[in-house]
């Protein structure tokens, strides 16, 4: 399986696919690799690959540059209690996108 970041405007979509596609492609060709070798056999060529790409989503903590603001409420005033906001910062959302391949090798 490869994965590559999004932009948020999708700007990107296309080298983003790219880079999934090729690390998935690098992964699997890894695993045939050490299963051909492991079991005495030798990959002789490709004989068929399909590939599927799908969007991801997660929430992802950011520090520094690009880090949203957060937000601090200020406490009501007269209540005679000293009291400290909390930060309100909203999550950042990283999307990307998830390639997968099954690749069907020849061996001899």
């Amino acid at each position: 399986m490869g994965q590559a970041d999004l932009q948020g405007d999708g700007s990107n979509k296309a080298a983003a696919q790219q880079s999934a596609l090729t690390a998935a492609l690098a992964d699997a060709k890894a695993q045939a690799d050490v299963i051909a070798s492991d079991t005495g056999l030798t990959i002789s060529g490709v004989l068929s690959v399909s590939a599927s790409v799908s969007p991801g989503y997660g929430v992802v903590p950011m520090n520094g540059a690009g880090a949203p603001t957060c937000v601090v409420p200020m406490p009501a005033t007269g209540s005679g209690k000293a009291i400290l906001p909390q930060p309100v910062c909203p999550p950042t959302y990283q999307q990307s996108l998830s390639a997968s391949v099954t690749v069907e090798y020849g061996v001899r």
